[in-house]
């Protein structure tokens, strides 16, 4: 796929093709908090400070006037508030970026109880894992449809919500989730990207049922639940607060009722995942101030801001001691690049330039939880360097995880989604397990 992106921004600055905007869900609105690029940036005195600038942002202990993004954050923080034993901190689950290697994190939460996480981000492809792990103790509702694909035909009463993650992930062919389009680069020119997200619409729309809506308006009295997505219009990060989203159903609806709701959750989670060039970016209307009417705005994948978001959250409103657990769909470190030593060519360099640039905005968001003023525990788990080797069986066949993503190509012609390396990829996932499970721990007060 990023090759072909890359090919793809060639042409586009030949073509200078103009595309009409996407339009707008219809009675669709969403609550969007802000994310800053500079909280260490002291406007007042025009310098940068080592800490973050907290004046005019009101502490969780304090009575003053709150913005609705310190109201939320001290509301999910209240029963916890003031550090103590681990039992009684607030915890966030934050979720990064990282397309099919989602299917890592989905098999890694199979294998311990997932906790009741006070406030569960994602972006992207953890965006998509968000409502799962922010419903992992909640029984799965029976009117939630499971896409064809998915060969496991319980009732849904007997699945759970964090195997439905994984199930999500376990795709037969890459049409399930994206349709590339046909004619190649020439006509994703024309219409304005290389593929639709038309099967993983539906998926959503499936699997977040009218349901598993009033499950989440009803966590969400006391936890948050927010996807990141990159605004094109001003080129700032916002959280899209999806609790807030679902709390304006109404209980008990018609299909006619709730279907505005799922539609409006689809594009969100739609809007976190549309890389540029690979699918059209998505048009939602968004509410930041209550004293002001929503406005419409073209997002893209909330990754070219961020991979994960919490500390952008949390600096607004101080005080609170959180354990955090952060899980990063994809590696962590970029490796040696494959053309060294060889003649270079225009495409090659501009893709390990794209490569880059993705890993260092990953490790910046991840670095930024750990250098938090915050002394709560801290975890982190990415992919290692070993899950290309890692060996798993499909119909009798024992192949390692690069073989499959190869085969994949070979057989099934993917453009990014590959089935059997990603459910490889879960399987990978499933065996981080005791020592191995997480890649780095700090412990409170480090």
């Amino acid at each position: 796929m990023a090759r072909r992106i890359f090919a793809l921004s060639l042409f586009f600055l030949a073509a200078a093709c103009t595309h009409a905007l996407p339009p707008l869900a219809a009675g669709c609105e969403l609550k969007a908090y802000p994310l800053p690029v500079d909280p260490h940036w002291n406007s007042a005195s025009d310098s940068v400070s080592d800490s973050a600038d907290t004046s005019g942002r009101e502490d969780c202990a304090g009575t003053g006037a709150r913005t609705p993004l310190q109201a939320a954050i001290c509301r999910v923080a209240a029963a916890s508030r003031g550090g103590g034993d681990e039992a009684a901190r607030p915890r966030a689950l934050l979720l990064s970026g990282g397309s099919q290697h989602g299917a890592f994190g989905a098999g890694f939460f199979q294998v311990e109880p997932v906790p009741s996480y006070n406030i569960v981000s994602g972006v992207s492809t953890g965006a998509l894992q968000s409502t799962f792990l922010f419903l992992a103790n909640r029984q799965v509702r029976n009117d939630r449809v499971y896409p064809a694909y998915v060969t496991d035909r319980r009732p849904p009463a007997q699945h759970t919500n964090v195997g439905d993650l994984e199930l999500a992930y376990s795709i037969a062919r890459e049409k399930d989730l994206m349709t590339v389009r046909s004619g190649g680069i020439p006509a994703a020119v024309v219409h304005g990207a290389l593929a639709r997200f038309d099967g993983l619409r539906g998926v959503i729309k499936d699997l977040i049922s009218p349901g598993t809506l009033e499950d989440i308006a009803d966590e969400g009295k006391t936890r948050l639940l927010v996807v990141g997505v990159t605004n094109v219009d001003d080129g700032a990060g916002y959280a899209l607060d999806l609790t807030e989203l679902a709390s304006r159903m109404p209980r008990n609806p018609t299909p006619e009722q709730a279907a505005p709701f799922q539609n409006c959750f689809a594009e969100a989670l739609i809007a976190s995942s549309s890389v540029p060039l690979a699918v059209p970016p998505v048009m939602l209307r968004i509410r930041t101030d209550e004293a002001r009417p929503a406005e419409p705005h073209l997002f893209i994948d909330g990754g070219a801001r961020y991979s994960v978001i919490f500390e952008q959250l949390r600096r607004q409103a101080p005080g609170d001691h959180w354990d955090v657990d952060a899980l990063v769909n994809g590696g962590f470190f970029i490796p040696a690049w494959t053309k060294a030593g060889q003649p270079w060519s225009l495409p090659s360099v501009g893709m390990r330039s794209l490569d880059v640039l993705e890993n260092q905005v990953s490790r910046f968001s991840v670095y930024d939880v750990f250098r938090r003023d915050n002394p709560g525990r801290t975890r982190l788990a990415y992919i290692g360097p070993g899950a290309p080797a890692f060996r798993f069986t499909i119909d009798g066949v024992e192949q390692t995880c690069s073989d499959w993503s190869r085969a994949d190509e070979r057989d099934y012609k993917v453009t990014e989604f590959h089935p059997r390396y990603m459910r490889c990829l879960i399987a990978y996932g499933r065996s981080r397990v005791g020592a191995n499970r997480w890649d780095r721990v700090e412990p409170p007060g480090s």
